[in-house]
């Protein structure tokens, strides 16, 4: 892939996919420090603003190990979260898909949109071959919106990873460009 000056923008019907700004920065800190939405994601809160400020800095360039959008709402610039890959492999072309939306956002078809645009650019934008989605079996609403998709369940990952204090079971899923162009 081409390193870019510029940190690419996308949107669909409803949202848009837009480079944090610093001025999400207390989105961001809500979004990130609601324990539920940790609970299902992750379980490392975030504490205060400098954290917050810290992470739409690391995403901050879209060459990387990992790139992340703002989610927000195409007319109304309304946050409704964020998602991206992360863990990319430029060699290999895959990359973990992931995302959050603010609570009171969920259940509202966001994620359900979201998700083939994200598809979209990473097949053929990023020109990676595979997605994969690392998911909790507790995260019920993730699970259902890849269920919607081709996405193949490859098996299930015993304490794969630690989220604050414990070890979390993940659930892991696939999507081969050539399996989402014949969807498509």
């Amino acid at each position: 892939m081409q390193k870019r000056e510029t940190y690419p923008e996308f949107e669909t019907r409803h949202l848009k996919f837009r480079q944090l700004r610093i001025e999400d920065v207390h989105d961001i800190f809500q979004l990130f420090s609601d324990p539920e939405t940790m609970r299902l994601d992750g379980g490392q809160m975030m504490v205060n603003m400098d954290e917050a400020a810290q992470l739409i800095y690391a995403y901050s360039s879209f060459y990387g190990p990992a790139v992340r959008w703002a989610i927000t709402g195409r007319e109304s610039n309304v946050f409704y979260g964020t998602a991206g890959f992360h863990h990319i492999d430029y060699f290999s072309n895959k990359a973990e898909l992931g995302g959050e939306l603010l609570k009171k956002y969920w259940n509202l078809g966001i994620a359900s949109e979201a998700f083939p645009a994200l598809l979209d650019f990473g097949f053929d934008n990023m020109a990676f071959n595979r997605i994969e989605a690392l998911v909790s079996p507790q995260n019920k609403g993730a699970i259902r919106t890849i269920k919607r998709s081709p996405f193949k369940k490859e098996g299930y990952l015993r304490q794969f990873q630690r989220w604050g204090n414990q070890y979390v079971d993940l659930e892991i899923y696939s999507l081969l460009r050539e399996e989402w162009r014949e969807y498509r």
